[in-house]
């Protein structure tokens, strides 16, 4: 599990499968989504907020990255691999 804040000032909550939670400061929910089918099926190992606080991404157990460039619409894409990092035959 990892946690963060938006530029919005609300508390980014992310679970190993890749679901994200969104939350006020007074801790009240406001929205879940999830950062795709590949995080769900081999986890996320690490996560980072951009420096302007309103997007993310995470990094797969099985080396891919993905990102959200907006908290308002969430809309995860996969970056490019890495390579010489990233295991073709593990793609999900």
């Amino acid at each position: 599990m990892a946690l963060g804040w938006t530029a919005a000032e609300q508390v980014v909550v992310l679970q190993e499968d890749g679901t994200v939670h969104l939350y006020t400061v007074t801790g009240e929910f406001e929205k879940t989504f999830s950062m795709g089918q590949a995080a769900r099926d081999f986890g996320v190992t690490a996560m980072e907020i951009t420096s302007d606080g309103r997007g993310m991404a995470v990094l797969t157990n099985n080396n891919r990255l993905f990102s959200v460039s907006s908290f308002a619409n969430p809309r995860p894409r996969h970056l490019h691999d890495i390579p010489g990092v990233s295991d073709e035959s593990e793609v999900g």
